[in-house]
């Protein structure tokens, strides 16, 4: 067809139009749950700081553009441009490649997700790509409007709507994950301002004892400074960044074992897994109990908790 009044007019065309508002709502709605999702998260940290977790990060990049894309694929198809095949594509490969590779091997592991949500994105995944096929068809077929004189128009106007929406969305999006990333920040530099000035020479205060132990949720260092267990970030024990690292990479891996689904029944192991877990958390204790005795906290007590419950103390008096 050679003009949009005309494409738009047919049946198959209101029908189009039709599934391109549809489309184009989707996708503003989706940037609306990821734009509160971060936000929440954002509020949530301010109340009570942790470690940022990239796969979070990333996962919001990812889900913030899927929205755009959908929201590009909805109003080329209310202007029922030729292109509209190219971008429902485009948003159909992108939801696959986040379903099928990005979520379940990148970012799962780490920042484990609600399966009910999961389901509900495969689904609506699944409908997309039945959505993508008619608009092919449509393409195919003739149905959408054909270039003309109208078509710089159409398409300045696709252009623009699309780059407003992801100006708009990067902006909400980036500006939480920024907000997150210095209220951590903050707090750990909070955190360690006020234990330097325990000591009036500047050294942090006396290490009594550090277990190493894994628990879902928690830093994987239980620290006493001679009153009572606290769980702390390595990071804030002035431990060495690779050290810090690697107790945090131990910690990610125990969490990601867990089934959410179930989990009183603990880690998702077998037994060559648990040994491996025992045996690289005890080489980290070992490491932790020599940067301390280097540093002139020999004195201080470092034991590791196997995950069979049993302490083994490394060093101390």
């Amino acid at each position: 067809m050679d003009s949009w009044g005309e494409a738009a007019a047919s049946p198959a065309g209101v029908a189009l139009v039709a599934v391109g508002a549809f489309y184009a709502l989707a996708g503003a709605i989706a940037a609306r749950a990821t734009l509160f999702a971060s936000f929440l998260d954002a509020a949530l940290d301010a109340l009570a700081p942790h470690k940022a977790n990239p796969a979070e990060r990333e996962r919001t990049l990812w889900l913030a553009g899927g929205a755009a894309l959908v929201f590009a694929a909805g109003v080329a198809l209310v202007l029922l441009l030729p292109l509209a095949p190219l971008v429902f594509g485009l948003a159909l490969a992108h939801q696959a490649l986040y379903l099928f590779f990005v979520a379940p091997r990148r970012l799962d592991p780490f920042d484990p997700p609600d399966p009910a949500g999961r389901r509900r994105s495969a689904n609506a995944a699944l409908v997309f790509a039945f959505a993508f096929a008619v608009v092919l068809w449509a393409g195919i077929s003739g149905r959408l409007a054909a270039e003309s004189g109208a078509w710089p128009m159409r398409t300045g106007l696709f252009a623009a709507a699309t780059a407003a929406f992801c100006v708009w969305l990067a902006a909400r999006v980036l500006r939480p994950l920024m907000t997150r990333r210095q209220s951590t920040e903050l707090a750990e530099s909070e955190y360690v301002d006020e234990r330097l000035d325990d000591d009036p020479d500047g050294a942090l205060p006396e290490l009594v004892s550090v277990l190493v132990m894994a628990e879902y949720g928690c830093w994987p260092l239980w620290v006493d400074h001679g009153g009572g267990r606290d769980n702390e970030d390595p990071a804030w024990l002035g431990l060495s960044e690779a050290l810090a690292g690697d107790l945090g990479d131990w910690q990610d891996r125990f969490a990601a074992a867990w089934d959410m689904d179930d989990p009183a029944t603990g880690p998702r192991w077998n037994d060559g897994q648990q040994r491996q877990h025992d045996f690289d958390g005890l080489a980290l204790a070992k490491r932790l109990a020599a940067e301390l005795e280097a540093r002139g906290d020999a004195a201080t007590v470092v034991s590791f908790r196997f995950s069979t419950g049993e302490d083994i103390t490394l060093s101390g008096p």
